[in-house]
């Protein structure tokens, strides 16, 4: 199993855009919080970044097995981290101190799966999963010790309601080594080498079916550690990977899609395979003073240095038929694209002083410098970026509660995916009007490319990094043999979101016309409104010309989080709940994390049609969300636990399409996004297990996962368009899987 099932359903502010649990075993998830995108969660391993610098998430999918701990942090984030979203820190395992070896063997049919809901066809349905680990470790000479763990994963499901099943699979090893040359130092070398394969890819359309994605990373980093009894202490590691991928798509000739379902035909001219290759070093120095009066400085300083090479293998022409709330609109024909290279260097670095009063209060105040650039080869324009990110924090605790508060300043990672923005070999496609059959006049150009000419697209010199400023404050209250209480208010304003703008074709360029809709409350005329309709001149068609550069108005989030947990020898005890509110402009028009999210850089100032109603709340609020998780040690070697969560409906705008415009049907929201929402999520999760000692000290463990398992059959997306089958139920949640599986331990 995959780490994205547990990070899903276990924490309160965690938005997937996706089920883990029992379907999408071998695909990573895109993983959001509050304001912050998908595109900016940061994974680190063991202190070292592994988070993709060309599409943002995890290099790896991560297994759950060669983890002894797994730290989210969703806000308050450490001066060592520059970037604004989701942080998700992974501990290794070490080698024990004798050798031990585990495995784990576990599956799931058809005939441990759910019946097919009456609400609409779920989003994936499990066909047949079979999986097992391995894990062995112990000393290997004597101040050294080695722990290796390998899976493998076979899975089958039904994807959207398809007649088909489409296929998962993953391989994966993972190795730590540690050594210690002396009673102060330590070298830890930790090795990774996956191979996964999943139908399509991130922000590619669902309707491409046979498409299969295959993604090979191998990873190796290096930490070398030094504590001193005087209480000064360094490290200092360094880190490659490479990682390719390629996809076979299996739909030949003209594809078509439903532009508000599949989302925008964009993803699909992108090319067929490609790699990233990325080296990071790093050092890091803390250090302990004590003076007069009870006052204690604890320093950290650190540096970082990275590079990163993303290329784009050529790809062919393609064409894609866009419908618009099933009219037939636009085709896309993409022009053959070249081979591309794109590369980013980043240096920073960072000082902190923790300062600790009387014993019970405690300030901190640091600064981070970060400085990052990208170009892509053969482009007129790359991006610097040069970011002095303030942190300040302080805590005050008094017998068993404390108060806290903090100020941050985090900055947005610069993927590679943005260079594409000026890039001559990036691809470029004509658009067409389209009758459904017949091809009309050319209506637009669109990039990322940069085009033959090399002037479709560019990126403004002045272009500013996208910063987020942060201030938390909460209380911590935990009585002796009681449950403790963490409740946190955070605010958040993020300025300069990175937009592309057709400074080709200004609004100007088109005549505006109001139509009459009911507004959100469809029953209630006191929200009726005039919405305005933008057709394009004829005398602009295939004038436009794309600058990259930053949206005017900022972006804002207010949200409070509770947790509550108690832990015993036998009882562990955890309920969570996250509310907020977000106020941003999303990249697209839709609903999906290709769509609906403030990091995606799409058609927010391109086509004044997408501005209508476009701040509003984006993929990752849900508004309300609750979790609790427990488990229970019981007599006879038996336990079990449970996790379920309640999860605000995804937000939504109601779409109004117009069929006759200039450039061809199109879609404009009625209302802000999140004025209605679907549905919402609820799943209840459980395990049960069993164990018994084997002879020669060995114990066998049977285990019975269950997802799902109350068969709740709620809905994950709705018919968006007005008319009469507006807000019909389309995919459903996946329904209920049982695993029954068997680890053995020696």
């Amino acid at each position: 199993m995959n780490l994205f099932s547990l990070l899903e359903t276990a924490q309160p502010e965690v938005v997937s855009d996706r089920f883990s649990g029992s379907v999408n075993l071998a695909e990573p998830a895109r993983l959001g919080v509050f304001l912050t995108s998908w595109t900016q969660t940061t994974f680190l391993m063991d202190g070292v970044d592994v988070t993709s610098a060309a599409r943002g998430g995890p290099l790896f999918v991560p297994s759950i097995q060669p983890w002894q701990r797994v730290e989210v942090t969703s806000g308050a984030f450490p001066i060592e981290v520059s970037g604004p979203g989701l942080l998700i820190a992974l501990e290794p395992q070490r080698p024990p101190g004798q050798w031990e070896a585990s495995g784990t063997g576990a599956g799931s049919g058809s005939r441990l799966v759910g019946t097919r809901g009456s609400l609409a066809s779920p989003i994936a349905r499990p066909a047949g999963t079979r999986y097992a680990t391995a894990t062995v470790g112990g000393p290997i000479a004597d101040r050294a010790g080695l722990l290796v763990s390998a899976s493998t994963m076979r899975a089958s499901q039904f994807d959207g309601g398809s007649a088909s099943t489409s296929e998962q699979a993953s391989d994966s090893v993972f190795a730590h080594l540690v050594m210690s040359p002396s009673s102060v130092d330590e070298l830890r070398t930790i090795g990774i080498r996956q191979v996964a394969r999943y139908p399509g890819a991130h922000g590619v359309p669902s309707v491409v079916d046979g498409s299969g994605r295959r993604e090979a990373t191998t990873h190796i980093q290096s930490t070398w550690q030094h504590a001193s009894p005087a209480g000064l202490g360094w490290r200092v590691f360094g880190a490659l990977t490479d990682r390719a991928w390629d996809l076979r798509d299996g739909v030949a000739g003209l594809r078509v899609i439903e532009r508000l379902a599949d989302g925008p035909p964009s993803p699909l001219g992108a090319p067929g395979a490609g790699r990233e290759r990325r080296w990071s070093a790093g050092w890091r120095a803390t250090g302990t003073v004590a003076r007069p009066g009870g006052v204690r400085h604890d320093f950290h300083v650190g540096a970082d240095i990275s590079g990163v090479s993303s290329s784009d293998d050529a790809a062919p022409a393609a064409i894609v038929g866009e419908r618009v709330g099933g009219l037939p609109a636009r085709l896309w024909h993409f022009s053959p694209s070249g081979d591309t290279r794109r590369t980013r260097t980043g240096m920073s670095a960072f000082v902190s002083d923790s300062v600790r009063l009387w014993n019970a209060v405690t300030l901190e105040g640091g600064v981070r410098i970060d400085r990052v650039t990208g170009t892509a080869r053969r482009a007129r324009q790359g991006i610097t970026w040069t970011s002095v990110l303030p942190r300040l924090a302080a805590r005050w605790d008094f017998g068993w509660a404390a108060l806290y508060a903090a100020e941050t300043r985090t900055a947005d990672s610069l993927l590679t995916d943005v260079l594409a923005y000026g890039d001559p070999a990036a691809p470029v496609a004509e658009v067409y009007r389209w009758d459904g059959s017949r091809q009309g006049p050319l209506v637009a150009r669109v990039g990322p490319g940069a085009g033959a000419d090399g002037v479709l697209t560019s990126v403004d010199p002045g272009i500013e990094r996208p910063v987020t400023r942060e201030f938390i404050v909460g209380f911590e209250i935990t009585p002796p043999r009681f449950v403790r209480t963490r409740m946190t208010a955070i605010s958040r304003r993020r300025s300069h979101q990175v937009a592309l703008r057709n400074v080709g074709v200004p609004v100007s360029s088109y005549d505006v016309f109001h139509v009459a809709d009911p507004g959100p409350s469809r029953s209630d005329p006191i929200d009726d409104q005039l919405l305005p309709i933008y057709n394009r001149a004829p005398d602009t068609f295939g004038l436009d010309r794309y600058e990259l550069s930053n949206s005017d108005q900022p972006a804002t989030f207010h949200g409070v989080t509770v947790i509550f947990d108690r832990a015993t020898p036998r009882v562990y005890l955890a309920a969570s709940a996250a509310m907020g509110w977000t106020d941003a402009a999303a990249g697209n028009r839709g609903f999906g994390p290709g769509e609906n999210d403030a990091g995606i850089i799409g058609e927010l100032l391109t086509d004044p049609n997408a501005t209508t109603h476009a701040r509003g709340n984006v993929f990752a609020d849900r508004q309300y969300d609750f979790r609790v998780a427990t488990a229970y040690k019981l007599p006879h070697g038996m336990s079990f636990g449970v996790v379920a969560r309640y999860q605000d409906g995804q937000p939504f705008s109601r779409m109004v399409v117009l069929p006759d415009l200039n450039q061809g049907a199109d879609a404009i929201r009625a209302f802000r996004s999140g004025k209605s929402r679907f549905t919402f999520t609820g799943t209840l999760d459980i395990r049960v297990q069993k164990g018994v000692a084997l002879p020669g000290g060995g114990r066998a463990t049977l285990m019975l996962d269950g997802f799902n398992v109350i068969n709740m059959d709620k809905e994950v997306e709705e018919w968006v368009v007005t008319g009469p089958d507006y807000r019909t139920s389309t995919l459903a949640q996946p329904p209920r899987a049982v695993h029954v599986g068997l680890r053995v331990s020696f």
